[in-house]
């Protein structure tokens, strides 16, 4: 993992992207375009603003220790605040484009307003993590650092970039062993090239629910969930939980916390995605 004065030797002050890797932005970006939510609508990046935002990322993060930059949120619109939570973009990491996505909905809502931010944002994190993992992972490590929070959902959105990827985070999951990492996956050691995966997944301070549940998708309505519990327990012997985000227990435990500690039912009084193998969702537009 790269440490503060080798990044100060490496990298020109002020940084910025090479012609190559500004093509690569407008490539991914017309690539991505036509994934579609379910109103039907593409996903827009707006690829000169975010060559902009990652040059000021990586600069702050060069040369100003990152001061003004948080890629570690506190929670988010779901999550307890008690949660630290990273995102990056979702369509490039994830190996399927499931019909209804909710991470291609986030990107596509309200085209102009918080679905392009958020679009912008992960994909700003997604490109900074995969072609300059050195800089990503430092700050990640300085945030990890600085923080008495002491656990991190990994992947709100996207999913492990390749093998390169998966080997800086073992790095940083050991160096932050008294923190809960968990997170969702849909890599297959083989079929991805990740030979580095089962090593994270042994990994006595991490979590990491299949999201491809004996090749099942893990979101659906009751009579999908039914067959898909009963496949993965014939199968595997293990249970499914259920998440019940979304659904009148959450709503009911958010409402009631609102005044009070502020608490949010998932990463607060849920917690089964940090011990739990398989997850799966109740389909919700």
């Amino acid at each position: 993992m790269l440490t503060e004065n080798h990044a100060l030797v490496n990298y020109q002050n002020p940084f910025v992207l090479s012609y190559d890797h500004r093509e690569l932005i407008k490539e991914y970006a017309l690539r991505v375009f036509d994934i579609k939510d379910y109103a039907g609508n593409g996903i827009a990046i707006n690829t000169d603003s975010v060559i902009v935002k990652i040059e000021k990322s990586i600069n702050d993060i060069l040369f100003n220790n990152g001061k003004k930059t948080t890629i570690l949120q506190a929670g988010n619109g779901k999550i307890d605040d008690s949660v630290l939570c990273q995102a990056i973009f979702p369509v490039i990491t994830c190996p399927c484009h499931c019909t209804g996505c909710y991470a291609v909905n986030a990107c596509t809502k309200k085209f102009n307003g918080i679905g392009k931010q958020t679009a912008e944002a992960w994909f700003k994190w997604f490109f900074i993590e995969h072609y300059y993992p050195d800089i990503y992972f430092l700050q990640v490590d300085r945030e990890l650092t600085a923080t008495n929070k002491t656990e991190c959902r990994w992947h709100v959105s996207g999913d492990f970039i390749d093998n390169d990827d998966v080997v800086y985070c073992i790095k940083l999951f050991r160096k932050h062993s008294n923190k809960k990492f968990y997170t969702y996956t849909k890599r297959d050691t083989k079929r991805d090239n990740m030979p580095a995966l089962p090593e994270l997944l042994a990994l006595d301070n991490v979590n990491v629910v299949d999201s491809l549940p004996c090749g099942m998708k893990n979101y659906g309505n009751s009579e999908y969930l039914e067959k898909l519990v009963k496949t993965v327990v014939e199968k595997t012997g293990e249970n499914v939980v259920i998440c019940k985000c979304g659904t009148t227990v959450e709503k009911e435990y958010n409402k009631a916390h609102k005044a009070t500690d502020k608490k949010k039912y998932c990463g607060g009084e849920c917690k089964a995605c940090r011990d739990c193998k398989y997850i799966a969702f109740i389909e919700h537009k």
